[in-house]
């Protein structure tokens, strides 16, 4: 079983964020999964939120460097677990 948060900002700059938050009840860990302009990065899985919260302000200061060089340049970021297979 598993609980899904779907949030989503805009920041000062104007650039939008999109967030899916999914943690399994069985192991309690979250993870952050990154997809930028096609690519996609997955973090370690930390064990509370507040972790999750400075990795989002660590990329979201990056992709405002980004975005300044090119302002076409979009950044959607979504947060789930890294997922057991014995889970789902």
């Amino acid at each position: 079983m598993r609980e899904a948060i779907f949030i989503g900002y805009t920041d000062p700059h104007g650039m939008e964020f999109k967030f899916k938050l999914i943690h399994f009840l069985a192991n309690k860990k979250l993870a952050l999964k990154i997809e930028d302009e096609g690519d996609t990065l997955i973090l370690p899985e930390v064990d509370n939120i507040e972790e999750i919260i400075e990795l989002l302000r660590a990329w979201e200061e990056n992709t405002i460097r980004q975005r300044e060089n090119d302002p076409h340049y979009t950044l959607e970021i979504f947060l789930e677990t890294l997922g057991n297979p014995a889970i789902e």
